[in-house]
């Protein structure tokens, strides 16, 4: 596998006419190099940092200026509400489930790749809970509707579908073949019933370095070119890149064994970034705002979430495998654990509840605040085998729906695995630290990653 660093050629000084010759020889060299170079099987260390923006900020190319904040977060609401009614049609009977996780990226966090000989820009949603990176492709059988153009194979020379009796197809969790000599097919069924279907093909994978400077040039990439798709995904979607752990994900065929990334919220239009490779992302050195836990490395990351605290009142969990998702927007926990924290809350808070957004928005607990003053309530979350609990802000536990309504971004849930989403993930710094198995958290604001 090889990483080219390509140099943007911004820092040339001289006359206008040789800049622009300048200018055209780099490009040139790009072209020729990204041609040349060809996929080798070398792999070599790689660090690098790429702009990571929430789906409807100002930044992302999804953005649409007539959203307000409450019309955002009331689009990932609806989302969750399909997901819990199962309102779309089921998949083609002969998918099984290969990833754990409902889709919902509703509320997500994208970040901007390129595949193939002629550059084909993507935002794809950076998703922890999976683990095969997809698009759509061209021509496609039965499709989603999407803005953006669907990805040509036919226009990329480095574009080459692979057979069963390859290895990254044998690796595949999510492969699935009739021959040694047939292409290698994948078949991904989401808990939502949303789904993709089609080949997984090698091509050139390439990330825009955050802030410019060098582009990271990775060949060859293993990715899934889908022609089947369907369930809840939008027009805003162009697929996901699976940050998982498995031997067909992006962290696996990079030979990467730390990454970090910190979400911004949801109303903030501040650029965040996810970076690669070692010592990526923020220093972490011992000290009370840095808490740090086991590490599960099951395909997924799970940690133990022992109980919660809210204000001096301590609440077990009975099952106490987390998994730490990026795609999803709201928590789910064990109902006997989310109950208690709902009613932890009601006695702490004393605001009226919003009856009539629980039942119409589908969450387990609002607060009407129009009339009265929404305290700064004490919660944290007890991590097993950490250096202590882990703070949560009031903005990482509730959000406001509608002027004056507050409600939890907490929900009971009777199917597993239970998932710590991004919300509560919101403006912490977080790396993942798969070579000594610790997962770190430090509220940060997402200013110093």
């Amino acid at each position: 596998m090889t990483w080219l660093y390509i140099d943007r050629c911004r820092n040339f000084s001289g006359s206008p006419v040789m800049a622009f010759f300048f200018s055209k020889l780099c490009f040139i060299a790009f072209i020729f190099l990204r041609r040349q170079i060809g996929c080798s099987g070398e792999k070599s260390a790689v660090k690098f940092t790429a702009d990571l923006v929430h789906r409807y900020s100002s930044l992302s190319p999804y953005y649409d200026p007539t959203l307000t904040r409450f019309d955002i977060v009331k689009k990932s609401i609806t989302r969750r509400r399909r997901l819990s009614t199962r309102s779309s049609p089921p998949p083609p009977p002969s998918l099984s489930s290969s990833s754990p996780v409902a889709y919902d990226g509703g509320g997500g966090y994208v970040m901007k790749i390129s595949l193939g000989s002629q550059n084909y820009s993507l935002w794809p949603v950076a998703d922890t809970g999976s683990f095969l990176t997809w698009t759509q492709c061209s021509p496609c059988s039965l499709c989603y509707q999407q803005l953006e153009s669907l990805f040509n194979p036919s226009r990329s020379s480095t574009y080459r579908p692979i057979n069963c009796s390859s290895q990254p197809c044998e690796n595949s969790k999510a492969s699935s073949c009739r021959g040694a000599t047939s292409p290698c097919t994948y078949q991904v069924l989401y808990g939502d019933y949303s789904y993709s279907v089609g080949v997984i093909a090698e091509d050139t994978l390439s990330f825009p370095k955050a802030a410019g400077g060098y582009d990271v040039v990775f060949c060859p990439y293993y990715f899934g070119c889908g022609t089947d798709n369907g369930g809840l995904f939008s027009s805003s979607d162009d697929g996901i890149l699976g940050l998982g752990h498995n031997p067909i994900s992006i962290i696996t065929q990079m030979g990467i064994f730390r990454f970090s990334y910190c979400l911004p919220d949801v109303a903030s239009d501040s650029q965040s970034a996810i970076s690669f490779g070692p010592d990526s992302g923020p220093t972490f050195g011992p000290g009370p705002n840095v808490i740090s836990t086991r590490l599960y490395d099951q395909q997924f990351y799970y940690f133990n979430l022992s109980g919660f605290v809210i204000g001096s009142a301590a609440i077990a969990n009975p099952a106490p495998a987390e998994l730490i998702d990026s795609g999803t927007t709201l928590t789910y926990l064990h109902p006997a654990l989310a109950g208690g924290i709902s009613s932890a809350l009601i006695r702490k808070i004393g605001c009226p509840r919003a009856a009539a957004v629980e039942s119409e928005e589908d969450f387990p607990l609002c607060f009407n605040t129009t009339s009265c003053r929404f305290p700064a309530v004490a919660i944290a979350a007890r991590l097993s085998g950490s250096n202590g609990d882990l703070s949560l802000p009031m903005g990482n536990v509730f959000v406001e729906v509608e002027a004056g309504i507050q409600c939890l971004t907490i929900a009971g849930s009777d199917a597993t695995p239970y998932v710590w989403g991004n919300t509560a993930q919101q403006n912490f710094g977080i790396v993942y630290d798969l070579a000594n198995g610790t997962l770190s958290f430090q509220y940060t604001g997402c200013s110093s990653v």
